[in-house]
């Protein structure tokens, strides 16, 4: 048997199948336009609608904003080219849940589904709920869910009992739905009747638990030993961690015009107009409704956007203990000389958000010399991974060769996923700089750390596994991880290293290919051997003072190159059990 079976058979013994529960860097490949209203495209018809098109236009409302699982999931609201009262789509992972007019599913009295909510949500077995009304005389509001296995179920309904408060009922404003990975739902309520008066009438719901009450609760924290209870909550803006031990919400407090509104962590303030970003070292505060926006990604970090009071420099921040991430003046990565700016536009920042492995994206506009290159999106504060005015693949072939770019990013309207996928909806030009449309696109995020040096091959989920390097390539530093992305769920993997590379087709009866020559080493500590997420994730952070193998043959110095593949387990059609390899990234140290 040859060194690369050998290598291959002893992980195979090693990882029995067992499956889960359901400055400028390098560019990965062009993003990809996964739903979009220009007329004409290959994507711009309205998935399980034959003949139907998205509604066409230049302006930013045909597709609403995202939202999304950091597993992948994703779901949004759209406009189909279709009569008002039958236009409203929701789409979800690609493929259309139901529309405004069809019947509602969730009841059996032939009530007909009305308008939707732009926020919805949807968790990581792919469940969601979204807000509507329908064709009912009565009792019409329904918050209804639609899980995995294509059951229907009505989290809350106009006339439902309000968890925690006694005699208390829903009205008809039930609004900002979330969807927890356990499958408890969490929404907001304006209006509910049986409370002592209309200033205590609204309130925030997570599960069975009452989190907020309107004039009753007195969030802790606020500025200037204030003690001023809640006076109302903004549309849309709750949002929670997947597992729900954490929460966000923006509102009102019943305090002075000027320092009343604030974002909400747990129930306690963490930032208020009015007064400085904690631990940002403004001098100057907050400026009225300087607040721009806020969310929570799905492990618990919270980010927001805003602008200061004298000189209305804006800012992004984070929590609980990033602090501010980045100003206006900052340049956007270390080392380069483009700077974060806002003269040309009413808000420096678009967004900011998070995923569970800890990654950030942040959205915003510079100082670039071209108004139509000046807006990027930079990882982990370190990359510039996108840009204003870069192509996009318009029919899904990988190129970017259809004419098409990104005119401009849509406010809050994006999601990074754990894989570093960044969904984002745009608008597009055309090229002769003319605004065409808008859309839905996928970008694949290179955070520049290493080459990759050859592709995985096509596994069980239809895609090649992919491996990214994250962090430092300095020696000295020692911050160094990797990723590897699109592998089946569940599937036990294995990360290996060589000093050369090589290529071997199907080594020991693999699928794929192995591209570490020379001896190879296997990452087999504790804790370095394990399962993908249900997304299709693993990840590992490489100690490069103690690699396997004694750093295959040595231990590494500057200027030493280190190839890195990961074996993982996958079945064939007909439930064979197989094997298969990820991309092989390169990695050279400084």
């Amino acid at each position: 048997m040859t060194r690369p079976a050998l290598i291959l058979a002893a992980l195979f013994s090693l990882c029995p199948w067992t499956p889960v529960a359901a400055a400028q860097a390098p560019r990965g490949p062009a993003p990809e336009v996964l739903l979009t209203n220009v007329p004409g495209a290959a994507r711009s018809g309205v998935p399980g609608l034959p003949g139907v098109t998205f509604e066409p236009g230049t302006g930013t409302t045909h597709f609403d904003r995202i939202y999304g699982h950091p597993g992948g999931h994703w779901i949004l609201t759209a406009h189909a080219d279709l009569p008002s009262g039958e236009d409203e789509c929701l789409i979800a992972d690609g493929e259309l849940v139901l529309r405004e007019g069809d019947p509602a599913p969730w009841t059996s009295s032939g009530e007909r589904c009305g308008t939707l909510d732009r926020r919805c949500s949807i968790n990581g077995r792919g469940d969601l709920v979204f807000a509507t009304n329908t064709s009912a005389n009565a009792l019409d509001d329904y918050l209804p869910v639609r899980w995995a296995s294509g059951a229907w179920e009505v989290a809350a309904r106009e006339g439902g009992a309000v968890p925690g408060l006694v005699q208390a009922t829903l009205d008809d404003a039930i609004d900002s739905p979330l969807l927890l990975d356990d499958g408890r739902v969490g929404y907001a309520a304006d209006g509910i009747d049986g409370v002592g008066s209309a200033s205590e009438d609204e309130v925030l719901v997570l599960g069975a638990g009452l989190l907020l009450q309107e004039g009753v609760s007195v969030p802790p924290g606020q500025a200037n030993n204030g003690s001023h209870p809640l006076e109302n909550l903004d549309l849309g803006d709750f949002w929670a961690a997947t597992d729900g031990s954490s929460w966000l919400v923006l509102g009102d407090l019943a305090g002075p015009t000027g320092e009343d509104d604030v974002v909400l962590v747990d129930g306690a303030v963490v930032l208020q107009e009015g007064a400085p970003v904690p631990g940002s070292g403004f001098a100057e505060p907050i400026a009225t409704n300087g607040i721009h926006g806020a969310s929570m990604d799905g492990g618990g970090r919270w980010f927001a956007r805003g602008s200061n009071a004298q000189t209305g420099d804006d800012w992004v921040a984070a929590g609980p203990d990033s602090g501010v991430l980045c100003s206006t003046g900052e340049p956007v990565a270390p080392g380069s000389t483009e700077r974060w700016e806002d003269a040309r536009h009413a808000e420096g920042f678009m967004g900011a958000t998070g995923n569970r492995m800890g990654d950030h994206v942040v959205i915003g506009a510079t100082d670039h010399p071209d108004p139509s290159l000046d807006t990027v999106v930079v990882l982990n504060g370190r990359h510039v991974v996108a840009r204003e005015g870069d192509g996009v693949d318009l029919n899904g072939d990988g190129w970017a060769n259809e004419g098409f770019f990104i005119d401009s990013f849509g406010v809050e309207d994006l999601v990074l996923t754990d894989a570093l996928d960044l969904l984002v909806v745009v608008t597009l030009r055309g090229a002769s700089g003319a605004r065409e449309g808008q859309a839905l696109v996928r970008v694949r995020l290179d955070p520049g750390i290493g080459s990759v040096i050859c592709a995985g091959v096509a596994n069980s989920t239809g895609e090649g596994a992919r491996l990214v390097a994250l962090g430092s390539d300095v020696l000295a530093v020692n911050s160094l991880s990797l990723r590897a992305m699109d592998l089946p769920a569940g599937a036990a993997s294995v990360f290996m290293l060589s000093r050369m590379p090589g290529l071997v087709l199907q080594p020991g009866g693999s699928q794929g290919q192995l591209c570490l020559g020379g001896s190879v080493g296997r990452f087999l500590g504790q804790g370095e051997v394990g399962h993908s997420s249900e997304g299709g994730l693993a990840a590992l952070e490489v100690d490069l003072t103690h690699l396997p193998g004694g750093g295959v043959v040595g231990r590494p110095a500057p200027g030493d190159t280190l190839y890195f593949q990961a074996w993982y387990r996958d079945r064939q059609p007909g439930n064979a059990s197989t094997n298969n390899l990820t991309a092989c990234v390169a990695v050279t140290l400084r």
